[in-house]
């Protein structure tokens, strides 16, 4: 329930885009002495976190629901604003805060921009901030700074890439102007969502055709610090601009698997991959097997012994 009159609050006057886990600090951390990259956020990592109802309700839906690629939007000013919104430095000032997929926000938030009718283009600030964007578009932490906001949860807890639109320069707009809002934006959403065509997308599945889940795509070749994972379907997906790669695909209890793919433009490239168990059961069965061609070693040789005995008493 919205109840000030900014529209950021709810009933506890907590400012929802504040609310969200704040990853960063655990992936800046990761970044310096090694860990994970990707689905953060998750056991010790938020245990001394507590969202608000309607925060937990978002955090659960996108855990339960894969998504690709999402846009939050606002009003206020007009630009697409893309990962990392919290800066890395720790004097908290703003500064440009790239994520490791900074090429493809910029491509994501710039395909937005230009097929809005006047985002890209504008030459005249906002008032609120007097300010204008090259492109119309910005990266968060380069404007301003923000902690626990939803574009870097989404991008850093899930599989799913997320950038912030600032949709008018009036903070709230009159219903009369909402046909007007929706003709310069419907062009934009349009060529927004079919970005989710691009990169490489599959199904990773063992040689019994069970699908995996969990199993974790990483990016090489230019490499990329941040993996995706497959749902409990056994699917992926890894949005990536054109180029060549290495994807690997590895999972607990299986042997991983690489291929080299050529990624194109304006087009998803179909990769799936099967992965064949480890050999601990094989191997199980081979150290049973030569303990009990140890222990009939053992009785020969008992038996030559007493045998070797019996010839010379």
């Amino acid at each position: 329930m919205v109840i000030d009159a900014y529209g950021r609050e709810n009933l506890h006057s907590v400012d929802l885009n504040r609310n969200f886990p704040q990853l960063n600090t655990i992936m800046y951390r990761n970044e310096i002495i090694g860990g994970k990259n990707h689905h953060l956020g998750y056991g010790e990592d938020m245990t001394n976190y507590v969202p608000e109802p309607e925060v937990q309700a978002y955090i659960e839906w996108v855990e339960e629901y894969p998504f690709v690629l999402s846009a939050n939007m606002h009003d206020g000013d007009l630009v697409a604003n893309y990962p990392f919104d919290d800066v890395r430095s720790f004097n908290g000032r703003p500064s440009y805060t790239m994520s490791p997929d900074d090429s493809l926000f910029r491509h994501l938030a710039r395909t937005y921009s230009r097929s809005h009718a006047t985002m890209s283009t504008r030459t005249r600030a906002c008032s609120i901030y007097s300010r204008t964007f090259e492109d119309g578009i910005t990266n968060g932490a380069s404007w301003y700074t923000v902690k626990g906001g939803i574009q870097d949860y989404d991008y850093l807890h899930t599989n799913c890439f997320d950038i912030t639109l600032e949709l008018d320069c009036i903070k709230f707009s009159s219903e009369s102007g909402l046909e007007k809002e929706w003709i310069d934006n419907k062009d934009a959403l349009i060529q927004y969502m079919y970005q989710i065509h691009m990169g490489v997308k599959g199904i990773i599945a063992s040689t019994d055709d069970m699908p995996i889940k969990g199993a974790v795509v990483h990016v090489g070749g230019p490499g990329i610090n941040h993996d995706v994972t497959s749902t409990k379907d056994g699917e992926y997906w890894r949005l990536l601009l054109p180029g060549t790669y290495t994807i690997t695909v590895s999972a607990e209890g299986y042997f991983s698997k690489g291929f080299v793919v050529e990624v194109v433009e304006n087009s998803v490239t179909p990769l799936n991959f099967v992965l064949s168990r480890e050999a601990w059961v094989e191997l199980e069965a081979i150290t049973v097997h030569n303990k009990m061609s140890r222990a009939s070693l053992d009785h020969f040789i008992w038996i030559l012994v007493v045998c070797t005995w019996s010839i010379y008493s």
